[in-house]
């Protein structure tokens, strides 16, 4: 009895279908992934290195004391109120185009009455503020 042989033939691996299904999950990751960023405040820190030259001509000087007491432009405020404190800022605003505010915190002041002339300032449509610093070793 004579048997006939099969030629056996190489196996062969056929990459195509795998890499279309490859395709196909990448594709979907990319489409079902949610691109979120963190929120975050975007604020430039003032450097105490350096101490620039500031013109004072067309800015509001509003110094706060370490009681957390405020003088705007020289001028000595009684209370602590934020609306009187609004009203000094916006009688010295008045005759200036567009002004800025500096603020002239004392290191011993309070976080909150620092924040209280940010905000009056905010409240009266002055959004160009700056925080005094001074060179460090010049005390």
């Amino acid at each position: 009895m004579r048997f006939k042989r099969t030629q056996h033939s190489e196996p062969e691996i056929n990459l195509i279908p795998f890499i279309d299904i490859l395709l196909v999950v990448v594709i979907f990751l990319m489409l079902s992934t949610t691109y979120s960023q963190p929120t975050q405040i975007k604020i430039n820190l003032p450097v105490a290195d350096t101490q620039t030259q500031n013109q004072t001509n067309n800015q509001i000087v509003i110094q706060v004391t370490p009681e957390g007491g405020y003088v705007v432009q020289g001028a000595r405020l009684g209370s602590v109120d934020i609306q009187l404190l609004k009203q000094a800022i916006s009688s010295v605003a008045t005759s200036m185009k567009d002004p800025g505010v500096i603020i002239q915190a004392d290191a011993l002041a309070t976080h909150q009455s620092v924040v209280r002339v940010m905000d009056a300032a905010q409240q009266l449509g002055l959004a160009r503020m700056i925080i005094s610093t001074q060179r460090v070793g010049a005390r």
